[in-house]
């Protein structure tokens, strides 16, 4: 049968078997069927509604958001109540919010508040409505939350506050305002629900934001209220951890804020104390609804005891219900305030109990900032709420006064360790620990003060702080065991003692493991596990057994090993472990990265670099260049202005000529237009005249054939006249070029004769100053003559001259000689006898400087096979391990090469693996100038080791030391690691 022929129920049995499909997710199916159906040219439009319903569904279920909200806005036409219809507009909206669409989606949500009748929806709507409008910057926003408020205000949406605040406060978070969130959030706890789940999750939120603030206490306290049951794992450790470390915080910040409340009220006056008290006695009283007086009787408090309790249900006077009676709620509130208080009416007030404890930190302020009513006296008796009773809590005497000095100081490390290793807030310990150096200087545990300041600021990265406690702490504290643990990172007291049976065997498996031992490692820890399963397993030996899984290409196997470690939730271990799986997660793509990656290595003999070659570029001689001789020389800057003027002139006359065959090109170019233009304009005339006489033709053809006459003849008449008159044309124009050339030639002659002129003209004058220099040659030559002449006279006279003084001189000469002869024999003598004393001092302190050399020599003198400290040439940090496997060495040169990077990024610091012996290995820091360098590198990372470099790797296997480069070459041929120990000691002792 065809399609439309099916009977009633077949219809529905589509769309019942469209939904079916979809929930098979056989989508290709379903997709085909609702085309179908819709291409049906007679399928019942009772259920076209319901054919839209399904189509969005698969829709939905294809997540195309927006295409599920138009089908499903299409059903909504549909037989359906104004509450379904709210519904579905409202998941229309929220499936347009996800597609994107948030303008659509808002007057999707807008719409839902003027149609639903639940008033559940409708809040939830407003709240979607206000958080989407975000158009308008910091103004709209200000807007949306005062509108928030606003329905926070009115009695029809009490119910919903809850809520309302905490859309409010995500809307503060958004925009970072920290302190009005956690305001709103507040309100919101405050507020009634029936929603627990609503709560817990203010509660949460507010003791997260209350965490981050540094707000401990109220974190506290709001953590309290948390209900983890309904918490997702994550959220449920983290609620457990933060509470266990919080608990720690706000009872040492309570001890320490009550014990200086109390001595800053036992340092006031003696008057102002007693006032202060009375006053404080007087609120406490009033608060728990007590008179102002305590008037005690004679029996004491041990007599109050023996009263009957009231029975606050048994009224036999009148037979009306007790809630009505108004004599047993005035009795029944009175003794509730005795107890508790005075108490808001809020939800599981019972949690205030732990804050209350906090009664005298602040005696003029609430204790909680949700519960402001909760004060000091709530936690007194009745018997203590006098003037008497609280004096006698305060520290008066030496004895109190020091025992309330020992609770501060005790809080104040045990509220500065618990910032540093619970809630690691490292900022905080620091200023508690330097809080708790300033208050009490001569504290008995300062050592393990400074320690713990020492690590809080090796945590923080204050290197130089943390140096200068580390030096006060080895200056002040010699023989402390935390300045070992903080030189070595070794605790020298730790206990020595048999392990258990469990412990030993998986530390054997431990050392197997690290020997490289790994078959036997395997079987060894096979039979452990058979007979203690896991409960000993511990965090370095998973993880080694997980890096040898990795060599072997077991990623799933090592996967699993990681994952135990993270669920230890071990600090250090577990980032590790956890870096490790990311790592593995993407093995395969860093192996093709590392294969595709290609990298040149220059050859040997290939140079590193190559200085740039510089070519010094001669300039271009032109060839067949005829070099001339020197002219004479002539005015310059006559022959330059001749040179300019004439180059002007030719200028303008090549000017001249250009002008003038432009001028005819011109001439010809108009000549053609005006002949083209009365050829085009005798045709049109004729083509007019033929095209007149052509429709006259048939009524006039006489007339017709004369006017064709008459065009002819005016037709020839104007092309003769034409004619004549291109003629005349190009006999001007002829004659226009004939006077251009003549001009042109006349313009090049008088070129030529103005160059023929300069030419003569330059020549003569040439000629003219060659004679002129001729003449003044002759001129020169005669006058040279003259001086030769007088020079010849006067060198005559002088040479007579110096003869006569040759002689005089010659004659001074023999006296001198005579005379310096006789002085050079005494000076020879003289200079003699001083060169031999000179040479015999000389030769003395020849064979001193040699003997000193020779001395000097013994005391230098190294032994070649000896170690030698040269404390100002680098050295090398060492770190020796025994007896651990390649693969794991290889792990802790990963390791060191991280944390330098990271510690030491301002340096370039290498780490190398050298092999000593079989079984010890080295791993050698390069980059350290001097042994200082390297001894502080090694102070400072020692600690480290253990707990943040290589955690996996137990201290007993490795040792810290520095090595010279000489020394580390000796070294490797001696091979005795306890020799150079001894020998570093004599030089360094106690740091190693």
């Amino acid at each position: 049968k065809l399609l439309h022929s099916n009977t009633f129920s077949r219809n529905n049995a589509f769309l019942w078997q469209v939904r079916t499909l979809t929930e098979m997710e056989k989508m290709a199916a379903a997709r085909s069927l609702i085309a179908t159906l819709r291409r049906d040219p007679v399928f019942p439009a009772r259920l076209r509604n319901g054919l839209d319903e399904v189509e969005a569904y698969w829709y939905y279920r294809q997540q195309q958001w927006d295409s599920a909200a138009t089908y499903l806005l299409q059903a909504v036409d549909g037989d359906y109540s104004r509450k379904e219809k709210a519904r579905w507009h409202f998941l229309a909206a929220q499936m347009m919010e996800k597609a994107g669409k948030e303008e659509e989606a808002a007057a999707l949500y807008q719409k839902v508040v003027t149609m639903t009748p639940d008033p559940v929806m409708e809040v939830h709507a407003r709240l979607n409505v206000v958080r989407l409008s975000k158009e308008g910057g910091e103004e709209a926003i200000n807007k949306n939350l005062a509108e928030l408020l606003k329905m926070a205000r009115r009695d029809k949406y009490e119910e919903y506050r809850d809520v309302i605040y905490y859309m409010a406060a995500q809307m503060e978070l958004e925009r970072g305002n920290i302190a009005a969130a956690s305001e709103l959030l507040i309100k919101g706890s405050k507020a009634a629900s029936n929603d627990p789940a609503s709560r817990n999750k203010a509660f949460l939120q507010i003791a997260d934001v209350s965490y981050r603030q540094k707000k401990y206490l109220q974190a506290a306290s709001f953590y309290d209220s948390v209900q983890v049951a309904g918490l997702p794992e994550l959220d449920a450790n983290r609620v457990a951890e933060r509470k266990t470390a919080l608990q720690k915080v706000v009872l040492n910040s309570g001890v320490v804020s009550r014990q200086d409340s109390l001595q800053r009220i036992a340092a006031l006056p003696e008057e102002q104390r007693n006032a202060y008290i009375k006053a404080l006695v007087k609120k406490l009283r009033k608060e728990q609804g007590l008179k102002e007086d305590a008037t005690l009787t004679a029996g004491g408090p041990s007599l109050a005891g023996n009263t009957a309790p009231v029975d606050l249900f048994n009224n036999d006077a009148k037979g009306e219900w007790y809630f009505y009676n108004t004599g047993a709620k005035t009795k029944g509130t009175a003794q509730f305030k005795s107890v508790w208080g005075n108490r808001p009416n809020v939800d599981n007030w019972r949690r205030f109990a732990a804050v209350n404890q906090q009664i005298l930190s602040n005696p003029d302020k609430p204790a909680d900032p949700v519960n402001p009513s909760a004060t000091a006296g709530s936690q007194l008796t009745e018997a203590d709420l006098t003037p008497e009773g609280l004096l006698g809590r305060l520290p008066m005497t030496p004895e109190t006064v020091q025992a309330s000095n020992d609770s501060i100081r005790t809080a104040l490390f045990g509220l500065g360790t618990a910032y540093l290793n619970e809630v690691e807030d490292y900022p905080s310990a620091i200023e508690t620990f330097e809080e708790l150096r300033r208050r009490f200087p001569n504290a008995p545990q300062m050592d393990d003060v400074l320690f713990q300041l020492f690590h809080a600021y090796t945590k923080l990265g204050d290197r130089t702080a943390a140096a200068g406690v580390k030096q006060t702490l080895s200056t002040n504290y010699p023989a402390s065991r935390f300045t070992a643990i903080a030189a070595t990172g070794k605790d020298p007291q730790a206990p020595n003692t048999d392990l258990p049976a469990a412990t030993k065997a998986y530390e054997d498996v431990y050392n197997l493991f690290i020997e490289g031992r790994f078959g036997e490692a395997q079987t060894a820890k096979r039979i452990a596990d058979s007979t203690y399963k896991t409960k000993y397993w511990n965090p370095q030996l998973l993880y080694i057994e997980a890096v040898y899984h990795i060599r072997q290409r077991q990623d799933s196997v090592a996967t699993n090993v990681l994952q135990t470690i993270v669920r230890q939730n071990n600090k250090g271990m577990a980032d590790k472990a956890q870096n490790l799986i990311n790592v593995l997660a993407r093995r395969q793509q860093i192996e093709d990265e590392l294969t595709r990656l290609q990298i040149t290595r220059p050859s040997d003999n290939e140079p590193a670099a190559s200085e740039p070659v510089v070519a010094l570029v001669q300039p271009e001689v032109p060839k067949d260049t005829v070099v001339t001789a020197p002219v004479p020389k002539v005015d310059s800057a006559v022959v330059k202005k001749q040179a300019v003027d004439s180059a002007a002139l030719a200028k303008a006359r090549q000017k001249e000529v250009a002008d003038s065959l432009a001028f005819a090109k011109v001439l010809e170019k108009r000549r053609f237009d005006s002949l083209e233009t009365v050829r085009r304009d005798a045709l049109a005339l004729a083509k007019k005249e033929a095209d007149r006489a052509r429709k006259d033709s048939l009524a006039k053809k006489a007339i017709a054939d004369q006017a064709r006459r008459d065009s002819i003849a005016t037709a020839r008449a104007e092309r003769e006249r034409a004619r004549k008159d291109s003629i005349d044309l190009a006999q001007a124009m002829k004659k226009q070029a004939s006077d251009s050339l003549a001009l042109q030639r006349y313009l090049a002659k008088r070129e030529r004769d103005s160059l023929e002129r300069i030419r003569i003209d330059s020549l003569a004058l040439v000629k003219k100053r060659a004679d002129e220099a001729r003449r003044d040659s002759l001129a020169r030559v005669a006058l040279e003559a003259q001086a030769r002449k007088d020079s010849i006279a006067l060198a005559e006279k002088q040479r007579r001259e110096a003869l006569a003084l040759e002689a005089q001189k010659r004659k001074d000469s023999i006296a001198l000689a005579a005379q310096r002869k006789k002085d050079s024999i005494d000076l020879a003598r003289t200079l003699r006898e001083q060169a031999r004393r000179d040479s015999i001092s000389q030769r003395e302190a020849f064979l001193k400087r040699q003997r000193d050399s020779i001395e000097d020599a013994k005391r230098n003198y190294v032994d070649p096979a000896a170690y030698h400290y040269e404390a100002a040439k680098p050295h090398f940090a060492v770190v020796l391990m025994d007896k651990v496997d390649p693969i794991f060495v290889n792990e802790a040169r990963t390791a060191f090469l991280r944390y330098n990077r990271e510690a030491y990024s301002d340096r370039s610091l290498d780490v190398q693996i050298v092999n000593l012996t079989a079984d010890t290995r080295m791993l050698v820091i390069s980059g350290l100038p001097t042994a200082a360098a390297a001894t502080d590198y090694v102070q400072t990372a020692q600690p480290l080791a253990a707990t943040e470099i290589i955690p996996w790797l137990t201290a007993n296997k490795y040792t810290f030391s520095i090595i010279s480069g000489r020394n580390l070459e000796l070294l490797k041929t001696k091979g005795s690691i306890a020799e150079y120990k001894r020998f570093l000691e004599q030089h360094l002792p106690g740091k190693f």
